[in-house]
């Protein structure tokens, strides 16, 4: 077997990201609106989950999103409780966060489109399809949330090697009191920002489903553990 093919492998047990940026799945549902009751929502947030279930990572970067209603133009025109395409989006948005999910938060979404099309069956599906950059996404196993300054989290995945792990999270310390000595300085964001991680931020107001430890208390912990 060739390295593509061990890659395309991978990809398929859901172990990695495709190289291609898309993943797209199908719900045989009709869509949830905002508006809609807490047992509607959850019957939506397990079949996403469902499908989530075989992927072993999470997309740390900015994402777009496309949502295909698939819907009879009868039911879309004349039944006055048809869902309205703007109002279908944010259940299903935050039903792809968490560690269940695809996403860490919904603010990763740059771009989100939805829109329906007529076909002849009377039943609903949903095509979701979130495209990405290959190499933002972060493992689901040993995840935790760092805060490395002021509500500011990075995504870590905790290694195996104690002193690799230490050394990483010592390296964001720098990284960061680099950038606020910037801002002393009155240096711009987009200057600052060349010092600091690849990764992009999470602020922790927004996680809710995911550990978070400040950079010291994670040493502690990942030194103190046997």
């Amino acid at each position: 077997m060739d390295s593509l093919e061990a890659d395309l492998e991978k990809v398929e047990l859901g172990e990695v990201p495709s190289p291609f940026g898309e993943i797209q799945f199908e719900l045989e549902l009709e869509p949830i609106s905002q508006g809609a009751s807490s047992k509607q929502k959850a019957k939506l947030r397990t079949a996403i989950k469902k499908v989530c279930s075989k992927y072993q990572f999470l997309l740390s970067g900015d994402v777009q999103v496309e949502i295909q209603w698939l819907v009879h133009q009868q039911y879309r025109y004349e039944y006055h409780k048809a869902p309205d395409i703007d109002n279908i989006i944010k259940p299903l948005l935050d039903s792809l966060c968490g560690n269940s999910g695809l996403l860490i938060d919904d603010t990763q979404v740059q771009y989100i489109g939805s829109h329906w099309i007529d076909w002849t069956k009377r039943e609903h599906k949903l095509i979701v399809t979130i495209k990405y950059a290959p190499d933002d996404y972060v493992f689901k196993s040993d995840l935790v949330l760092v805060e490395v300054d002021k509500k500011l989290c990075l995504p870590f995945n905790i290694q195996t090697s104690k002193e690799a792990n230490i050394i990483i999270l010592n390296h964001w310390k720098t990284m960061i009191d680099q950038r606020n000595q910037f801002d002393e300085m009155g240096m711009d964001y987009y200057s600052s920002r060349m010092i600091l991680p690849i990764q992009r931020f999470f602020h922790k107001n927004k996680l809710n489903d995911y550990p978070v430890f400040t950079v010291d208390d994670l040493i502690e912990k990942i030194k103190t553990t046997t």
